[in-house]
């Protein structure tokens, strides 16, 4: 065999080891991801706690009646992150209702 011709056959069995290697460290890492995501999922639903729009993580148990919860908020308050989220999505998105979350 040609020295070129075996050095050629090298370079193409390390290059193609190596693109091999870093595609399954980029699947295995992708597959941690959505068990590290999806674990935190889990617990919340053991706990009993469900989001209100699947998907969304923005309100979790919303309560009975939005009136009793947002009594709580000042107008203000209220006025800032209705004008927020408009802004941010651009007029699309729509609050339901505001409550305070608990810290875990």
């Amino acid at each position: 065999m040609n020295e070129n011709f075996q050095l050629a056959l090298t370079l193409l069995a390390v290059g193609m080891s190596t693109v091999f290697f870093i595609l399954g460290m980029v699947v295995l890492g992708g597959r941690l991801l959505i068990f590290v995501v999806n674990f935190g999922e889990k617990k919340r639903q053991k706990k009993g706690i469900t989001p209100a729009v699947y998907g969304r993580h923005v309100w979790e148990n919303p309560p009975e009646t939005s009136k009793e919860k947002t009594n709580n908020i000042s107008p203000e308050k209220i006025a800032a992150i209705v004008a927020a989220v408009e802004i941010w999505s651009g007029g699309r998105a729509r609050i339901q209702h505001i409550r305070a979350r608990p810290f875990s």
